[in-house]
């Protein structure tokens, strides 16, 4: 995928600027006494990474694809990583968390977006990525600007102290869901299969009932 300049250096700098983080963390963490509160911020530092991890290596394989320039092919591989990258994140929390609610949505998560996939997957077989419908490269108008503006909003990322793993989980989950609400609105704007927008717009209803179950979930932890 074509993106601009400015997008990659963004993606860059978050990037570094998480690994900064934790090497800082890992420095501060071995200066601190073997006492029940320096394990819990060693705990803390894990989890951030292991959450941000996955929300960076979603945002690395998005950036990476290559846009065929049809739309229904490009807006379909898109929406299979950011699948993935909210699977990779949930399977920790349901690894490691600790929250059953926010274990349950978690599950829940995994479920329905790994049968996503899979008719994600039927539905590429249908799209003719030798069909040109769109510019990728066009960053000021059309499904491209929208795409652009899409990605830029997703690398807007929190690096800032990390919390427990399952505040970690259900705050990233949330943009993450937000994120994908956009994208979803994206879809129902410019996809010509009727069965993707169907999709799409099902995922609007659904992903806006978990940010309130996960906003909910936060306020009481």
């Amino acid at each position: 995928m074509k993106i601009s300049t400015f997008c990659i250096g963004t993606l860059a700098l978050a990037l570094s600027f998480s690994a900064c983080q934790n090497n800082a963390s890992k420095s501060d963490n071995s200066s601190m006494d073997m006492s029940d509160s320096s394990h819990m911020n060693m705990d803390r530092t894990a989890t951030s990474s292991g959450i941000m991890g996955a929300m960076d290596k979603m945002m690395k394989d998005m950036h990476q694809m290559e846009m065929t320039g049809n739309a229904d092919y490009d807006l379909i591989s898109m929406l299979k990583s950011h699948h993935q990258g909210a699977i990779d994140m949930a399977k920790i929390e349901l690894e490691s968390g600790t929250e059953p609610k926010l274990k349950q949505i978690a599950q829940n998560i995994v479920d329905k977006q790994s049968k996503e996939i899979q008719m994600l997957d039927d539905m590429l077989k249908s799209a003719d990525k030798s069909k040109k419908d769109y510019e990728p490269s066009d960053k000021n108008s059309g499904l491209g600007k929208d795409m652009d503006a899409n990605m830029m909003k997703m690398m807007e990322m929190d690096h800032g102290t990390p919390g427990s793993l399952d505040h970690e989980f259900a705050s990233m989950m949330i943009k993450h869901h937000k994120d994908g609400i956009d994208m979803d609105n994206i879809i129902v704007k410019h996809s010509k299969m009727a069965e993707f927008k169907s999709m799409a717009q099902k995922m609007i209803d659904d992903q806006t009932k978990e940010i309130a179950e996960l906003e909910t979930a936060m306020s009481q932890h």
